[in-house]
């Protein structure tokens, strides 16, 4: 593994972190060393002096080849178990520690690096916080592919029913995913702590986390717009009401109105899967080229229609679905999204 362009070593977690203190006016670095037998139990990669002022400060650096949480927790319990014997304060250094990750080490009282310039280093004397440049780009890489169509599709089952204990092969089979994807995209959940898995019992333990990485992670479809002699949108959804074709679904204003209703649109958005004409000519539709009373997607993912549900004589999409689309919808989304998940979400 020491061969892996990637691999993290205590010599380059030595390197970034002198890298790091020699940046701080005021501050020296003393250097580092591999920690004796009995200094600082399993958590202890390596050792660094700094001097603050005229104090020395030991940092006693744990090197991890991931910064998801559930490893930070790991190191956390690792530190605690050393006890006495680790004389000094906790620093791990990874590769790279996401946003989630380094709201963690703060709770749980450590210190952090990563190879893309993140630092948290809190001692006596000395405060250091930054991000790095390529932070924000990394993680909605990582996160989007944590949220890529099939992946999607497992983390909807889950959310659908937070309570549940799944099996394997009960995911596999409800979400139409197949076994060995499962099982990464659960080993991807578990790293960021919001899944528990043991055998034949898997459970999303933390539905308001995911939600919260799901919301940065997603990308909103494309709507085409069309306009409609039918003014009132009460009007335009009792006419959708009547159709026979179940293939589609309300979302965004439309959608909320009828769930939790909040802020007052005249617009409609409707999801179709198949074919748009029943649409097009019971709501009497002419495409436009910018605006329009009606937009109509035909999502690249079928996953938006999991969960829907008939409401108020029509069919909307899940909550899960609503909130996802609300939030990143610019006019007051945000605010729509935070009244749907406090009000029926709740989570």
């Amino acid at each position: 593994m020491k061969n892996n362009e990637n691999y993290l070593g205590a010599e380059r977690a030595s390197e970034l972190l002198q890298a790091l203190i020699e940046e701080v006016e005021g501050v020296e670095w003393r250097g580092s060393r591999p920690p004796h037998p009995a200094e600082g139990g399993q958590a202890v990669d390596l050792v660094v002096e700094v001097l603050v002022g005229r104090r020395v400060v030991t940092l006693q650096v744990g090197v991890r080849q991931v910064g998801e949480p559930r490893m930070l927790q790991r190191f956390a319990g690792e530190v605690e178990a050393a006890g006495e014997q680790l004389r000094g304060h906790p620093v791990v250094v990874a590769p790279f520690v996401s946003s989630r990750g380094r709201d963690l080490c703060k709770i749980l009282g450590l210190s952090f690096l990563d190879t893309v310039g993140n630092a948290y280093l809190n001692v006596p004397g000395l405060l250091v916080e930054r991000s790095g440049r390529e932070s924000p780009r990394r993680e909605r890489r990582e996160l989007r592919s944590l949220f890529s169509t099939k992946a999607s599709w497992v983390a909807r089952r889950l959310f659908a029913e937070p309570d549940r204990e799944w099996t394997m092969t009960e995911l596999s089979r409800e979400s139409g995913v197949s076994l060995g994807h499962v099982k990464k995209v659960l080993d991807r959940l578990s790293g960021e702590d919001l899944v528990e898995k043991a055998w034949g019992a898997i459970q999303l333990t933390d539905p308001g986390g995911l939600l919260d990485m799901w919301r940065e992670a997603y990308v909103p479809q494309e709507w085409t717009g069309y306009h409609s002699p039918v003014r009132l949108q009460e009007d335009l959804v009792e006419r959708m009401g009547d159709l026979e074709d179940d293939e589609w679904a309300l979302t965004l204003g439309a959608g909320v109105s009828l769930v939790a209703p909040f802020v007052r649109s005249s617009d409609v958005h409707v999801y179709v899967i198949g074919t748009v004409d029943p649409i097009v000519d019971a709501l009497d539709l002419t495409p436009v080229e910018f605006g329009g009373n009606v937009h109509l997607s035909k999502p690249d993912d079928e996953g938006v229609m999991f969960g829907s549900r008939r409401t108020g004589g029509v069919t909307v999409v899940s909550d899960l679905q609503l909130y996802l689309d609300l939030y990143n919808w610019p006019a007051r989304g945000q605010e729509q999204a935070e009244h749907l998940r406090e009000t029926v979400v709740g989570v």
